[in-house]
């Protein structure tokens, strides 16, 4: 029995190891449990927070895009008031032209006849 006994405390300090590197995995599983749900949580709040920006940046494209839809509204009403106004200012260009041929007229005419018409 005297074999046994160096043989058996061998095999207890084999087996403490064993028992020992089974509580190290198992410690390790553990803290690698944690790590990946405190990893998921992280990446969840950083989800919501994209989330959350994403929708602000969706509000803010809404409301260019309302802000543009007034912005092309009010450029048809200038574009019809800019229309008027080029009309008018060709009637008035063509009404200038017609008043300073009319005077021109009436200049050369009073200076062709204006012995007949005063001296007379």
């Amino acid at each position: 029995m005297s074999d046994d006994a160096p043989l058996s405390s061998q095999m207890m300090m084999m087996l403490g190891q064993l028992v020992e590197s089974t509580r190290t995995v198992a410690r390790d599983i553990q803290e690698l449990k944690q790590s990946q749900a405190a990893n998921a949580a992280r990446a969840e709040k950083d989800r919501e927070q994209l989330r959350e920006e994403m929708n602000h940046v969706g509000n803010r494209i809404d409301a260019v895009e309302d802000q543009m839809v007034s912005v092309i509204a009010s450029q048809a009403d200038m574009k019809r008031v800019t229309d008027k106004v080029n009309r008018w200012q060709w009637a008035g260009a063509g009404a200038l032209g017609v008043t300073s041929m009319f005077f021109t007229i009436i200049g050369w005419l009073l200076s062709r006849y204006w012995d007949r018409l005063f001296d007379g």
